[in-house]
């Protein structure tokens, strides 16, 4: 398990091959274990400028992260940027995500239902 705004796809992929060597020394299935990234906080549309505000507004001051670095790492953005960002994660070796919507919640987590975990 680890944080989305904590760890790049590239961090989980080196972590996770470590760990999954340690289970195959131990006789371990790799296959079956699972992973999770935890805390995707993510707010979906195509409107920059909202977008960033409530990046500006809501989280940046709560973790004490530039927006710009959340933006990158996080859910934040158009139906396709998010996609892009969730394969990222999939090519990496992430099995789960826990998307977590920091305004409009309902209509976050319909838009997430409806336009992005199809694809999965």
């Amino acid at each position: 398990m680890a944080s989305a705004y904590n760890i790049t796809p590239d961090e989980f992929k080196e972590k996770w091959d470590i760990l999954l060597s340690y289970r195959k020394r131990l006789g371990k299935d790799a296959e079956l274990f699972e992973n999770s990234i935890m805390s995707m906080f993510g707010y979906i549309d195509d409107d920059k400028y909202k977008v960033r505000k409530t990046v500006k507004d809501i989280l940046s001051p709560a973790l004490g992260r530039p927006v710009e670095q959340l933006e990158d790492s996080l859910l934040f953005g158009s139906i396709e940027e998010c996609i892009q960002k969730i394969n990222a994660f999939y090519e990496a070796g992430v099995k789960r995500i826990h998307f977590w919507p920091i305004s409009d919640f309902e209509e976050q987590i319909e838009i997430f239902k409806k336009d992005i975990a199809c694809n999965y």
